[in-house]
């Protein structure tokens, strides 16, 4: 099981040994091929978080940021509870890295690139807009459209799996919330949604908005937007 502090202390590493790694005359040396190699994360999908994404300049584009995460789990080794990440589906993993780098020579170096992934079915999703005082204004889950907002478009978290653990290839741009559920689809670790219909200030004077996802597993991941 790694968690999110091992994780980091692994990414430090890497980053420690290059930086000791110069030569006598004081010039680093390359990171490697291309600089960076995939590192595939899974983990179980048990708690929901949604962001505001007007609110953070790198996201402002989009309306939502939801993220799908294991519970932070205590660790002696840390101060804080931390996200944890269990043994990893090698087969869906041999998809995305034969997808992303089908000639396997663009990710031969030393840093990684996180390709996180779930293997839960998403069952159904619901969004709903509520006012400051909880009083619900519209269900907008029809509205709802994903965004590819990846910095690094072949990779991430937008890989669509189906049920049976094939890979479809990526989430396009516009899918409507109907249109992905109906791929029976391991539910996202990550997502960007924008509701192009809405005004721009919906998500102002205290509005929020409440994303449920069930999974088929039976829970129920549920929160609001902050």
């Amino acid at each position: 099981i790694m968690t999110l502090g091992r994780f980091f202390l692994c990414v430090c590493s890497v980053m420690t040994l290059w930086a000791c790694g110069s030569d006598e005359s004081g010039e680093w040396p390359p990171i490697g091929d291309e600089g960076y190699h995939l590192m595939f994360l899974h983990s179980p999908s048990e708690m929901l978080t949604v962001y505001n994404a007007r609110r953070h300049s790198a996201y402002k584009e989009s309306d939502l940021r939801v993220l799908v995460t294991s519970i932070p789990r205590t660790d002696p080794a840390y101060s804080s509870p931390q996200l944890y990440y269990d043994e990893g589906d090698k087969t869906m993993e041999q998809q995305m890295r034969s997808w992303i780098d089908p000639d396997g020579t663009k990710y031969n170096g030393d840093v990684p690139v996180v390709v996180e992934y779930r293997t839960e079915v998403c069952e159904s999703i619901s969004i709903k807009l509520y006012d400051k005082d909880d009083v619900l204004i519209s269900d907008i889950t029809d509205k709802a459209r994903f965004r590819d907002a990846v910095e690094t478009p072949e990779v991430g978290s937008y890989l669509l799996f189906d049920s049976s653990k094939k890979l479809l290839g990526k989430i396009r741009e516009g899918t409507t919330i109907e249109e992905y559920l109906s791929q029976r689809p391991l539910v996202f670790a990550e997502a960007f949604i924008i509701f192009p219909e809405l005004d721009a200030d919906f998500l102002n004077d205290g509005n929020y908005v409440r994303v449920e996802i069930a999974l088929d597993n039976g829970l129920l991941l549920t929160a609001n937007s902050r």
